[in-house]
């Protein structure tokens, strides 16, 4: 059984109907600082939505042995994506209004695009998160989620600001982001359908371009261009079993029987790197965070594909093609959101249209880091330009 944080009230309702030993479950001592933030200015907290274990599922999947496989509601023999499935899925639905998400390579704007919903990777210290074992870590975020940009704001409103407990935290902007949005600032944006970094599906590609070159329409440049992030693939497979080894990796002493094995083998993977691995990973780092300041002295904004699939079954296990061209790892999927979370610029994954089969996909705009207004601006913009009928999913969908 997994280690899964629980309040009281939940535990005893496990305990309950699942017969779950006691043993297996950790009450929550308490809410995150994100939490609290969002009570503190009024938010009504309804429910907790599925995870992945540890939220390490590879980003293909929200499954967990306690509660199973969280299903895509457009289609639900596909998956939301991870770990933040549950969110997604729960927005797509209708059964909430907005959701908060947690976003290292593309955990929240993954499900966001497979689940035809919006989901914001906010700059690191824009929501103040923890406490954390880690609290100077920039490459995991929380952010917000809904179905809109503009609820997006709203929300990112409700969550910005300073907090002590978390030392990297910023604080609220002078003009809320939802006054900001309403500024249009979009004069020039780069697309490129892969960022060099991995194959996208025809389909996809597509999908996201058709969107992306509407922004013409509204007097916006769209040039393909694309930032030199190739070195992001070696900072990876760094600095991610390294984040993962820091937070759980003691768990290989005493837990290690109760692991999912490809969790523990990333576990011992960031365990047994060398200091000189992560200089020169963090070197690299600073590197694409250079290069990406320089390519936005010449865009405002930066758009790709969110994920270069569509929602995979969800018994996928792990994406070795993509139209017929290998991948060499893991993780090379998600090399699009990745790379981006490497360089510490916001990036917000907005729905542009479904596949044949009604899958949703989503388009990636990137901005300059700090700059979520302007990234929302584009977004909403995008949103007005390509609308796309913002009804919740019903399946099975009968033939009139």
């Amino acid at each position: 059984m997994d280690l899964v944080q629980l309040t009281a009230r939940e535990a005893v309702g496990l305990l309950r109907t699942r017969e779950i030993s006691p043993s297996e479950l950790v009450a929550a001592a308490r809410s995150d600082i994100a939490v609290e933030t969002l009570e503190a200015r009024g938010a009504i907290v309804i429910a907790k939505s599925n995870t992945p274990a540890f939220a390490s599922s590879g980003g293909l999947r929200t499954t967990n042995r306690l509660f199973g496989a969280t299903k895509n509601p457009w289609h639900t023999a596909y998956s939301t994506g991870g770990s933040s499935g549950g969110s997604a899925a729960a927005l797509a639905a209708g059964e909430v209004w907005l959701a908060t998400g947690t976003d290292l390579g593309g955990s929240l704007r993954q499900p966001a695009s497979f689940c035809g919903v919006v989901g914001l990777r906010p700059t690191p210290g824009r929501v103040a998160r923890g406490p954390a074992s880690l609290p100077f870590d920039t490459l995991c975020v929380v952010g917000p989620m809904a179905r809109t940009a503009g609820d997006v704001a709203l929300m990112l409103d409700a969550m910005a600001g300073e907090d002590a407990r978390d030392p990297i935290s910023l604080p609220a902007p002078a003009v809320p982001f939802v006054e900001q949005m309403a500024e249009p600032r979009l004069r020039r944006v780069a697309y490129h359908p892969t960022l060099g970094l991995c194959p996208v599906s025809a389909e996809v590609a597509r999908l996201c371009e058709s969107a992306v070159t509407k922004l013409r329409a509204a007097g916006v440049e769209v040039a393909v261009d694309s930032p030199d992030l190739t070195p992001a693939r070696d900072v990876i497979a760094v600095l991610r079993p390294a984040w993962l080894a820091a937070h759980w990796g003691s768990l290989l002493d005493g837990e290690r029987d109760r692991l999912e094995p490809e969790f523990a083998a990333r576990l011992e993977a960031g365990r047994s790197l060398t200091a000189p691995q992560l200089w020169q990973a963090e070197a690299t780092r600073a590197g694409l965070c250079a290069t990406m300041v320089r390519f936005f002295e010449r865009h405002d904004s930066l758009a790709c594909p969110t994920a270069p699939i569509a929602p995979p079954a969800l018994d996928v296990e792990r994406i070795t093609e993509i139209d017929g061209v290998g991948l060499s790892g893991e993780s090379d999927w998600m090399l699009l959101t990745y790379a981006v979370s490497l360089t510490g610029s916001p990036a917000i994954s907005v729905p542009c249209g479904s596949t044949r089969d009604g899958l949703p996909v989503g388009v990636q705009l990137i901005g300059r880091p700090r700059a979520e207004g302007a990234l929302l601006a584009a977004a909403a913009l995008l949103e007005k330009l390509a609308p796309l009928a913002r009804t919740t999913p019903v399946e099975p969908r009968r033939a009139h």
